[in-house]
């Protein structure tokens, strides 16, 4: 089973386009087209956002896809989908339904927004069909996307802007996405080292544990308090927890220093707001790698502000300003 998210870097990025056109394509490949399912962080689907009061991209759900979403979406279509699957409390919040698309329509898709019913839902739909693509129209502020257990893939849909708030958001987020994971020797370090508790360790470089945290790392005095003491040293710094901006100012003259953060999703060093000239030397890694599948670009301006990543695949989907999904 696949399971690929879907984020966005600002709220008119084209998530929801590119999820559709991803779902169009796979579609029209897969020999058993029974085998992809799509739901959604919250509700999507929906004619008009209910953040922006602007009309939205519908998703369109072809016959034989299995999809996921809150029962009370279901009422206008009895007949055009088979219930395979009820997800009820006390691990979800409401009534999800499992069903396959008998027919083609539009849908509202909102499935679970915790880690804990996400995997029970995964865990569902590999029982289902353990070759499944499963398709996530997510959000960026939802960060446990961005761990393994959760996603194989993230798809990225970028907005290309002139507004230099903006950019500097976009610039952070493919920072984080693009963040490389650590070598094995480090990865058995931490993993000798951590527990269920675990928010930070401190390890010097014959890979004994010089300091153990359980509090959330920038406010962790303790933790700060140590790095000082071994400022000189060539450690290793794991954090299961925000790299905000506190610590990271803190963290940047540290050049004989690796941060391994556990996945992307901790890195907080996302803002509209210029960044201070400081330079951070420390290198920064992941334990647990989600991979950028690919990127889909959606211009207001020329891109030249930002380099596209190599050896990703980059689709411009809304070419000649147009809202169509360009295929």
């Amino acid at each position: 089973m696949k399971t690929l998210s879907f984020i966005g870097s600002d709220k008119n990025a084209g998530k929801t386009t590119a999820f559709t056109y991803y779902y169009h394509q796979l579609y029209k490949r897969k020999p058993n087209r029974g085998s992809i399912c799509l739901t959604s962080i919250g509700i999507n689907g929906e004619a008009v956002d209910s953040y922006e009061n602007k009309e939205k991209p519908a998703i369109r759900i072809f016959s034989n896809t299995l999809f996921i979403t809150a029962g009370e979406h279901l009422k206008e279509l009895i007949g055009l989908y088979k219930v395979n699957a009820t997800f009820t409390g006390p691990v979800f919040s409401k009534t999800y339904i499992l069903a396959t698309a008998l027919d083609t329509f539009n849908i509202i898709l909102e499935g679970p927004n915790d880690k804990a019913a996400i995997l029970v839902m995964k865990r569902r739909l590999k029982q289902l069909d353990d070759k499944l693509y499963c398709l996530i129209d997510g959000s960026i502020d939802r960060q446990f996307l961005g761990h393994p257990d959760i996603s194989d893939g993230i798809c990225f849909a970028l907005l290309l802007t002139q507004r230099k708030e903006q950019q500097k958001k976009a610039s952070d987020l493919l920072t984080a996405l693009l963040l490389e994971k650590c070598n094995s020797d480090i990865s058995t370090l931490i993993e000798s080292h951590r527990n269920k508790t675990t928010k930070s360790l401190l390890c010097s470089p014959k890979g004994e544990l010089i300091y153990h945290g359980e509090q959330i790392p920038f406010l962790d005095e303790d933790l700060k308090k140590t790095c000082l003491e071994t400022i000189d040293d060539d450690c290793v710094l794991y954090l299961a927890g925000s790299l905000a901006t506190g610590l990271f100012n803190f963290l940047a003259p540290y050049g004989k220093l690796r941060i391994v953060l556990d996945n992307y999703t901790c890195y907080q060093k996302i803002s509209v707001q210029k960044a201070p000239g400081k330079t951070f030397k420390p290198d920064l890694l992941v334990l647990n790698s989600v991979p950028l599948s690919c990127l889909f670009i959606r211009q207001e301006a020329s891109h030249h502000w930002f380099d596209i990543p190599v050896n990703i695949p980059v689709y411009d989907l809304f070419r000649d300003e147009s809202h169509e999904i360009g295929i």
